[in-house]
């Protein structure tokens, strides 16, 4: 099921133009390297399972991280931000990830910076929470 919603997820955000052309490294999990700019990753950070006595319910959160490597740091802001507000889009017209889950939305969006001696480099982090119901 997991494995299954992640990959919906990132099947969503490769259909978005901005992002399929933008993005140049897509991962499902934590990145292995990073040597291409900006790069797209969906990683499953846990979640919670309730049960009511008829019904589980799974709420899993994934988060959706975008990187950004420029020499200037206004141009890394202004990367991620368009390239998290287009996967926030992507992800907001498909609240039932492609059939996966019974429904999903960003609970969270922040952003962190930092310079390098290669430039600045900046993230954004969306937290998509997916609910499933078992009956």
């Amino acid at each position: 099921m997991l494995d299954e919603i992640s990959e919906a997820i990132l099947a969503i955000l490769r259909e978005d133009p901005t992002l399929s052309t933008s993005i140049k490294a897509w991962f499902k999990g934590v990145p292995s390297r990073f040597e291409r700019y900006p790069y797209l990753a969906v990683i499953w950070s846990g979640g919670d399972l309730t049960f009511n006595g008829k019904v589980s319910v799974y709420e899993n959160d994934f988060e959706v991280i975008i990187v950004d490597l420029k020499p200037k740091a206004e141009d890394a802001e202004e990367s991620v931000m368009k390239l998290s507000e287009a996967a926030y889009e992507a992800l907001a017209k498909n609240h039932k990830l492609n059939g996966t889950v019974d429904d999903s939305r960003v609970v969270r969006w922040d952003s962190e910076g930092l310079a390098t001696e290669k430039g600045s480099l900046r993230g954004a982090r969306l937290i998509l929470r997916a609910v499933k119901l078992l009956v």
